[in-house]
This record gives structure tokens, sequence and C-alpha cells, in this order.
């Protein structure tokens, strides 16, 4: 809703507050201090009392119980207060601890009006925001987060900016962990190419954000490590404005070092997705903003390549030919020789031959690019001629007929390293024919 229509609501309950009196939907001392913040409001400016007291909250849940045609104004009004002013949000709470939600909650199913829907979520995300501390799990809040949940899905923008709001209370954070969709939602606002949404520096800064707060809690290593979240991190603390790129920065630090229960190396993770490249990009960047933006991402860089760099050194040949396996995408270099096979090839005996299943199945993976096809098949083309098995091992998984069809691939060099890797499979004495 424009600031036209948004002051247009407010003029309208203004010119019609003696009517709601009259018909007894609230008092006259409250319809005076709604009017006196609804004008301010309509003048293009917040819509705040001059002081906000208990009353003024009483009447504004009274008149959004009671009101109900135009609940816009009321929940602007609350809108308006609660974003200033935050504290007051405890003027919501009830004696028993118990919060004014029900009022606000079911206008977020309002399917006519997204300006409705929009200020109901936000209203309802500051409540809970103010809350010191959820007494366990809140039926009302995983309800919330549900919504959440399948609005972020919508693509609708208010849901984000909720999750702003409520991942800044540190409570409330474990329930968002934990629910079974709203994490992964996030995330996907990051990570999906397809997403609307993540053309915005807006959405990139938010979402961030959210994974900012999220990366203080063990709880959520798991997230990062099962989705593509470091990855999307990486991506936009190279594309992204200044804002973006030092939470980016910021988000990265904090997952520096850690781990999953599923072993899910964090440091691995960034190595792999060429964080080092880009930070090398990001120590020469222009930065738009040079104060607190540049002041704070420097920082973050000088740590993030200082341990990164000796990390990639105490990996061996065979731990960072792990990670790129890993990765789905491999590239030319010294871990794709006749050097590493022959010093490593008993060490792929790892988790029942796992790294050699995962090359074999590139070789049939949609997404692989003709580099890393053609890197696989010689690569498997190596273990059948270093270990001693290697080509049972590779027979017994399929790898053979996966090679062959490759031997018809569009790219020369696919073609002629799957040609190849199979002429290998059928050397039963490999030193005899390199004698010769």
């Amino acid at each position: 809703m424009n600031n036209v229509t948004r002051e247009g609501f407010l003029e309208k309950f203004v010119n019609n507050a003696e009517s709601y009196v009259e018909s007894d939907f609230i008092s006259r001392t409250q319809s005076d201090l709604l009017c006196a913040a609804a004008r301010t409001g309509s003048q293009g400016g917040r819509a705040l009392p001059d002081a906000v007291t208990v009353e003024y909250v009483a009447a504004l849940v009274q008149a959004s119980n009671k009101i109900l045609q135009i609940p816009e104004v009321f929940l602007t009004l609350a809108d308006d207060l609660l974003a200033a002013d935050p504290k007051a949000a405890k003027l919501f709470f009830a004696a028993d601890g118990s919060i004014s939600l029900k009022h606000f909650m079911r206008h977020m199913d309002d399917g006519e009006r997204a300006y409705v829907r929009d200020r109901a979520t936000l209203v309802c995300a500051r409540l809970f925001a103010a809350s010191a501390k959820l007494p366990g799990p809140d039926s009302s809040f995983i309800e919330f987060l549900t919504y959440i949940a399948d609005s972020l899905l919508r693509k609708q923008g208010a849901a984000l900016k909720a999750c702003t709001v409520i991942l800044q209370n540190k409570f409330l954070r474990p329930s968002f962990i934990s629910h079974p969709r709203a994490p992964t939602t996030l995330v996907s606002l990051l990570t999906n190419k397809s997403s609307p949404m993540g053309e915005t520096q807006q959405v990139l800064y938010e979402t961030t954000f959210c994974l900012w707060t999220l990366s203080f809690h063990p709880e959520a290593y798991s997230i990062f490590g099962t989705t593509e979240a470091v990855k999307g991190l990486v991506k936009v603390s190279l594309t992204a404005k200044d804002k973006v790129v030092r939470v980016g920065l910021a988000t990265l630090r904090m997952l520096l070092g850690k781990t999953t229960e599923g072993d899910v190396d964090f440091n691995e993770q960034m190595i792999d997705n060429d964080i080092l490249d880009v930070l090398t990009e990001i120590a020469v960047r222009q930065w738009s903003n040079p104060g607190r933006d540049q002041e704070d991402a420097e920082e973050d860089l000088k740590v993030l390549t200082g341990e990164l760099q000796k990390n990639i050194r105490l990996l061996s040949s065979f731990d960072r030919y792990k990670v790129e396996v890993q990765s789905g995408k491999l590239k030319r270099g010294h871990m794709h020789s006749e050097q590493f096979w022959n010093e490593n090839c008993t060490k792929f005996e790892y988790k029942g031959f796992a790294l050699i299943k995962a090359l074999i199945a590139l070789l049939s993976s949609n997404s692989a690019d003709p580099t890393t096809l053609a890197m696989a098949c010689y690569d498997l083309g190596e273990f059948a001629r270093f270990y001693e098995a290697g080509k049972a091992v590779i027979k017994a998984n399929h790898g053979k007929e996966r090679m062959m069809a490759l031997v018809e691939h569009d790219d020369d060099e696919v073609k002629k390293e799957a040609l190849q890797a199979s002429a290998k499979l059928l050397i039963s004495n490999w030193e005899y024919v390199t004698g010769s």
C-alpha cells in the first residue's frame, strides 16, 4: 500500500471517529487518543501518540476487535508504535503474561488485502520478539512460524521482514531452528536462482541477516550443512552490495572451524566454493560506504583469509581431492595426475570406495560440466591402473558402462578421456604397455 492509500485510511478513521463512539465501539477518550496518532500519520509521518500509555494500547486493541471494516488503520497504528518503540510491546501484555495476539493474528489470513496481511504479520512478529522468553514451545508461536514458512514460499516480503524481527530475540531462535520448514525455506531465498525475491538487494540483506543470527547457535549447523547456505553466502559476499557483503562475511566467520554432527566441515565447504578467490577480490573491492561496512568487513576478511589459507595448507592432497569430488565439480590440476594416483590409490578404500562411487555417479549427472566429466573419466582410468582390484571395483559399480556411453559425447575432451579410461579397463599388464 502506498503512502497516499495509507494516509487515506487514517484520514477516513478520523472523519468517522464520531460514529464509532456513537455506536459504542470505542469510548470518547479512546477515540481522541487514536485520532491524535492517526492525524500525525495522515500528514506523512509515523502514526504515533505524543506519549505511549496503557490507555492508548488498550484503545488500539479495542478498536481492532470492534471496528472490523478498516483493520488497516489499527494495524498501521500498532506497527508504527512497535517499530518506533519496541519497549511499548510490554503494554500489550496482560497481567498473566499473555500477549494480545488474537486480535492481530486473525488478519494474517485476509485473502483480499495484502496490506492487512503484511501489517498483521509484522505486528505479531514485533509482539513475539518483545517476549523475554517463551515458556517452552508456545503453540501460537509455532502456528506463526508455519504461517511464515508458507508466506516465504509465496514470496511475501513481510514474512522475511518478520523473520528479521523475531530472530533478534535469541530465545525464539531454537523454535525457529527446529521448525520443519521455516529454516530451509529461508535459505532457499538465498540459493534459489528462480526466486524473483532473490533479485533484490534488500531480500539478500534480510536473508543473510537472518542466517547470521542463526549462526550463533550450534543447533543451526545442520541447516547450514544440509543446504547450500554456505555456497549462497560465498556468492553474495562477492556479488552483492556493501551491507550484504558485510553481513555475509560475518556469518561465514561465525561458521569458521565448525562442523556438524554429520561431519560436514564448514571450512571445507567454503574452500570448495572458491572462497579464497572471493576473499581476494573483496580485498580490493571499491566500497561505496567506506565507513561501517568496510571497517566491519575488513576484520572478518582478515580472519577468514588467514584461517582458511592455513586450513588448506594442512589439508593433504587426498583431503582436498575428497572436498573437490563432494562438490560435484572437478578441475584440472595436481590431484588429477599419475603421481597423485600412484601415491594415493589405496586411500580410496575409504568408506567402501565411496569416492569411486561418487566419481561414477558424476559420469551420468545432468549437471556435470565437460571438464568434470573428462576428469572423472581420467581418474577412474588411473584408479583402474594403479589399484590392484580397481577394474573390479569400477565394473561392480557400473562404471564401465557409463564411461563407454561417454565415448559418443559431443565434447572432444570428454570423448578422448572416456575412450582412454575404457582402454585402461581392458589392459591387464600396464607396465608392459608402458615399457614397450
